[in-house]
């Protein structure tokens, strides 16, 4: 797995705020966030959270990439830490966990009190590569 360039992530980020926008009329309350799957430079994978109560960017992502096999050696984007607690949906984290993605850039820590840097800390327990 390659590193990625500022530019590329800042690139890849960019991409991750333009899905997020798809989520403005039905994400609320819930924050808009956008994730893009990189893997050997191209996107292999892409999602938002479209509706409140339902699948995150992350999980819509993820769901989206037509060999899984690629993610053990891929980097997911995302606009917003990822989940770390139960609320409609599981968390975010641990699915990322259990495909195996090892490298993670997340464009801002989640100021929602029942996540607020539990996520990143939960993916760096899990040996992931986390950048923020």
């Amino acid at each position: 797995m390659a590193k990625s360039t500022k530019m590329e992530e800042e690139k890849y980020m960019r991409r991750c705020i333009e899905l997020a926008r798809n989520g403005l009329c039905n994400a609320s309350p819930n924050p808009m966030v956008g994730a893009v799957i990189v893997c050997d430079g191209r996107i292999i994978g892409e999602g938002y959270h479209i509706r409140c109560g339902k699948a995150h960017a992350e999980v819509n992502a993820i769901h989206s990439v037509k060999d899984e096999s690629l993610l053990k050696r891929s980097t997911i984007y995302v606009s917003l830490e990822p989940c770390s607690h139960y609320g409609k949906t599981p968390p975010c984290a641990d699915l990322i966990i259990e495909k195996q993605i090892p490298r993670i850039v997340i464009g801002c820590q989640d100021p929602f009190s029942k996540v607020a840097g539990r996520g990143i800390q939960k993916l760096r327990d899990a040996g992931r590569e986390v950048t923020v």
